[in-house]
């Protein structure tokens, strides 16, 4: 089965059980009664719309070469328990070092692994960036003050 079917197929059951939440959250007793309800509703049905989508395209690709078989190598394997590692890192450091510094750590972590020692220039630029900016957004926009 290829890969593209099987995460479609998680997707969508993890989306069509979060839509389904979604429409039982209560209506709000002030304010807008749908309020709380737009941003989860919305979230599961692209969800759905992203795990149905992958699930046709994996079912055309196993049909498109049906006897071919996906292999996975050892550095496939190693990516993602360094990913969760690095993940779980994150969780705990973030209250620790604050959003800022934690944030750079993970994404320029993360950045090096994908990108590899080559692209030195490239994933600080774009770590530094990216978590500047979300800071900003939430500070400044949003009034969400972040640890």
């Amino acid at each position: 089965m290829p890969t593209n079917f099987k995460i479609g197929l998680f997707a969508t059951i993890v989306g069509g059980i979060y839509f389904i939440m979604a429409i039982r959250i209560p209506i709000a007793a002030i304010g807008d009664p749908m309020g709380p309800k737009y941003f989860p509703i919305g979230l599961g049905a692209i969800m759905l719309i992203a795990g149905v989508v992958l699930l046709i395209k994996g079912y055309l690709e196993h049909a498109a070469v049906p006897g071919k078989m996906e292999t996975k190598s050892k550095k496939d394997y190693s990516m993602i328990v360094i990913t969760i590692i690095i993940s779980l890192a994150y969780t705990v450091l973030f209250y620790k070092l604050g959003f800022l510094i934690a944030t750079m750590l993970f994404l320029g972590s993360l950045m090096f692994i994908m990108n590899g020692k080559q692209a030195w220039l490239q994933n600080i630029i774009i770590t530094a960036v990216f978590t500047i900016s979300m800071y900003v957004i939430f500070e400044r926009v949003f009034l969400i003050t972040l640890p």
